[in-house]
């Protein structure tokens, strides 16, 4: 019986070993569980921090484009404007030139009638 005995006893120091064994694994394998949770969620924060500064980032770029973009506006507009006083005063010459072109045509038709009356 004796041998029996042992028998039951080293099965039972062997069964609380690998309990032990097991139950140290768990342990670590929270401990490791916990680990990679911690680093994960502190990646996740880490990058939703870089996505809020991402976004802010492309916000100021976004304005800093549509202050380009409203100066370019601005000067197209003042251009226009200028672009219309421009072509309103070769307008006015033309309207000029023209008027002086059609007195030159009246006086140089009253000299020719004058003339074709005195013949």
């Amino acid at each position: 019986m004796k041998h029996f005995g042992d028998n039951i006893i080293s099965f039972f120091k062997k069964s609380i070993t690998q309990l032990e064994e097991l139950q140290l694994q768990a342990e670590l394998g929270k401990s490791e569980l916990r680990y990679n949770f911690k680093t994960f969620k502190l990646d996740f924060e880490k990058k939703l921090h870089q996505i809020r500064i991402g976004d802010t980032e492309v916000q100021k770029n976004i304005i800093e484009k549509t202050q380009v973009l409203k100066q370019k506006i601005e000067e197209l507009e003042l251009q226009f404007v200028l672009g219309k006083i421009e072509a309103k005063e070769v307008l006015e010459n033309k309207i000029n030139i023209l008027k002086h072109q059609l007195a030159d045509f009246k006086n140089d038709f009253k000299r020719f009638k004058s003339k074709k009356q005195k013949v």
